[in-house]
């Protein structure tokens, strides 16, 4: 039955299963690479109320369980309705039906990408890191991050800021990796790890709501998952590869100075990427609006 790493526990004591898997799924084990994590479950203790209370806690929290899966469906449509009011405004970036310059990740990150930094179970250099659950949902959660060890201080361009955007570099399932965020409402200094890419995006070109969703279309994540290379059951991207990943981008504001019968064209598209950031910001609630970008720079 499974890996020999699995284990199937059992009470000794009177006690609601409800509670305890709610109770064990809050004990915080300490990350010790490929080391047995049994041994440091075996000395935790949990508290263990009478059995009434055990199963009043454990009512709440099926109840808040219950709110959090429809919070996930409704995340699902607005997602879908998302996906849909880009198509309409922008077309499809497989056909680009609007004709715009299709241009490379390099065009517009360029030689910005990074990989962040591996924590150390032996260093001695005490600091932040995001986990990728930070951003594989492709909206920012600041909230999954860790205390951890570096065995060498963080390099200043592998600070979470607001310019720059995050990519899952790496993971078991295809449909994750490529997957990236821009950071909203970070706060102290947070670094990013080796399992995620970082690039600084020239946002005088491009707007961040629009590469955010753009990258979640058809035709970027076909060229994503298609050079995504497998080690061990992780699916891969490089630097190399995002660089060569392309997209359709929508025109720059046109220079003041330009006839008006060669401005109209491109200022109606440009206003209309900027009508579209403005709709997703007002019309949706701020933990699913794209990101302004909020974190300070360092």
């Amino acid at each position: 039955m499974g890996a020999d790493g699995t284990k199937i526990l059992a009470s000794k004591m009177e006690s609601d299963m409800k509670y305890l898997f709610y109770a064990l799924g809050a004990v915080n084990i300490p990350s010790a690479g490929y080391s047995r994590h049994f041994k440091f479950l075996k000395e935790t203790m949990i508290p263990l109320p009478s059995i009434e209370e055990q199963k009043r806690i454990a009512a709440i929290l099926d109840a808040a369980d219950a709110l959090r899966a429809k919070r996930r469906e409704s995340i699902v449509q607005l997602d879908a309705l998302l996906q849909s009011t880009f198509l309409d405004m922008f077309g499809d970036p497989v056909t680009n039906p609007m004709r715009w310059e299709v241009v490379s990740m390099q065009s517009i990150a360029g030689k910005s990408l990074r990989n962040g930094i591996s924590a150390s179970t032996t260093g001695s250099i005490q600091g932040q890191v995001l986990t990728l659950s930070a951003i594989t949902s492709s909206k920012y959660d600041g909230a999954c991050c860790k205390h951890v060890n570096f065995d060498r201080i963080p390099q200043i361009n592998q600070l979470v800021t607001g310019d720059t955007f995050l990519i899952c570099r790496g993971n078991g399932n295809k449909k994750m990796v490529g997957i990236g965020a821009f950071p909203r409402n970070c706060r102290g200094r947070v670094v990013f790890p080796d399992t995620i890419i970082a690039s600084r995006p020239d946002l005088s070109r491009i707007e961040r709501a629009y590469l955010q969703f753009v990258r979640a279309s058809r035709k970027v994540r076909e060229q994503i998952e298609s050079g995504a290379r497998t080690t061990n059951g992780t699916y891969k991207i490089n630097q190399a590869m995002l660089n060569s990943v392309t997209f359709p981008l929508p025109p720059s504001p046109p220079n003041a100075a330009s006839p008006p019968s060669s401005r109209r064209p491109n200022a109606r598209r440009h206003v209309c990427a900027r009508t579209w950031t403005s709709w997703t910001r007002s019309s949706l609630p701020s933990s699913l609006a794209p990101s302004t970008g909020s974190c300070d720079r360092p």
